[in-house]
C-alpha cells in the first residue's frame, strides 16, 4: 500500500531550482545548496556570499526551529501545542524566505515546496490546527499542484465514511457514528504510521472538475474554524488554469469563458495578491497587477 502512495519529497524533487541571488536556472549546472538551512540554492560561492546579508537571519532561524523540533518530544502532552506552534513557525519562516528571496513563483518554487512540506507535516499532526489546512490548500493551488489541491478540498468536505474507516483499521470499541471532524481526525490517526511526507488525502488528478458557481453550497459545510472563504482562492486558481488548458484545443471555449476567466483573475488578485505574488507567476517579467488585457494575452498565446 505504501509503495502506491505519493511522496511529496519525490514530487518536489522534480522542481527546477534557481539561484536566489542571480536567478539563474540551475537545471543545467550543479546547484549549491545552503548547508545550514538546506532550503535555498546558488550557482556559485560568489552568489552565496553576495546573498548572505539577506539570507543569514532566515537561515539562522530555520536552523534553530528545526533543532527545537528535533529536541522536543511530541508524545508528551505538555509539549504537543508547543511542537505544533514551532512547526507552524518553521513553515511560515521558509515561506517568508521565499517571498523575500525571489521575484516570481516559478523561480521561488523550490523554496515554497519546502514550506509546503512543513505545513503538510503540521496538517498530518493536527488537521484542525489554525493555519494548517488553509496554508496547504492555498500553496498547492499557487504552486500548480491542482490534483492534490482538489483531493484535499474533497477530503476535508467529505471525509471517509464510518464503513471505510472500519475497513482500514478504526479501533473504536463503542458503537455509534462519528461527525465529519472526528472522521477526519480518525483517518489521520490511522494513517499516522505512514511517513509525514506521504500524501494520504486522495489521488493526484489535475483533470478533476468542479463547478465554481456551486461555491455558495460549499461554504455552508466548511468548518467554522477555517473560515467560509478558505477554499475560494485555491478553487479559483485551479479553475483558471483548467480553463486556460481547455482553450488550447477549443476556440469556442476560449470565446465563451474569456470574461469568466477575467473575473476569476480579478477576484483572485483582490483576495490573494497581498499574500504572495500569485498572479505575477503568469507574467514573470512584469510587476504590474493583472488585468483583462493580460488575461486575454495569456489565452491568445496558448
Amino acid at each position: 500500500m505504501r509503495s502506491e502512495l505519493l511522496s511529496l519529497q519525490d514530487l518536489f524533487s522534480e522542481t527546477i531550482k534557481y539561484c536566489v541571488n542571480c536567478r539563474q536556472d540551475l537545471s543545467e549546472c550543479t546547484a549549491l545548496r545552503c548547508s545550514r538551512c538546506k532550503v535555498v540554492h546558488y550557482c556559485s560561492r560568489e552568489c552565496q556570499k553576495s546573498n548572505f546579508s539577506l539570507h543569514k537571519s532566515y537561515c539562522k532561524k530555520i536552523s534553530a526551529l528545526r533543532l527545537q523540533l528535533l529536541n522536543d518530544d511530541p508524545t508528551l502532552a505538555e509539549n504537543e501545542d508547543k511542537t505544533k506552534a514551532c512547526q507552524y513557525e518553521l513553515a511560515y519562516t521558509i515561506l517568508t524566505l521565499g517571498y523575500h528571496s525571489t521575484d516570481t513563483i516559478e523561480r521561488g518554487k523550490s523554496i515554497y515546496d519546502h514550506s509546503l512540506l512543513e505545513y503538510h507535516k503540521l496538517l498530518r499532526q493536527d488537521p484542525f490546527w489554525v493555519g494548517a489546512c488553509e496554508s496547504v490548500v492555498l500553496l498547492l493551488a499557487i504552486l500548480g499542484y491542482d490534483g492534490l489541491c482538489l483531493s484535499l478540498i474533497s477530503f476535508m468536505l467529505s471525509p471517509p465514511s464510518m464503513e471505510v474507516l472500519e475497513a482500514i483499521g478504526m479501533t473504536r470499541s463503542e458503537g455509534g457514528s462519528l461527525g465529519r471532524e472526528a472522521r477526519i481526525r480518525e483517518f489521520t490517526n490511522i494513517c499516522s504510521e505512514n511517513p509525514d511526507d506521504i500524501w494520504i488525502y486522495g489521488p493526484n488528478d489535475s483533470n478533476k472538475s468542479f463547478d465554481l458557481s456551486a461555491y455558495e453550497k460549499i461554504r455552508s459545510v466548511i468548518p467554522k474554524q477555517w473560515g467560509a472563504n478558505v477554499f475560494q482562492v485555491p478553487l479559483m486558481l485551479v479553475k483558471m488554469r483548467q480553463y486556460a488548458r481547455a482553450s488550447i484545443s477549443s476556440s469556442p471555449v476560449r470565446t465563451l469563458k474569456m470574461m469568466e476567466i477575467v473575473e476569476i483573475c480579478r477576484q483572485v488578485e483582490y483576495s490573494a495578491d497581498f499574500l504572495l505574488p500569485v498572479l505575477r507567476s503568469l507574467f514573470p517579467d512584469s510587476r504590474q497587477r493583472l488585468g483583462a488585457a493580460e488575461v486575454c494575452g495569456l489565452l491568445a498565446n496558448t
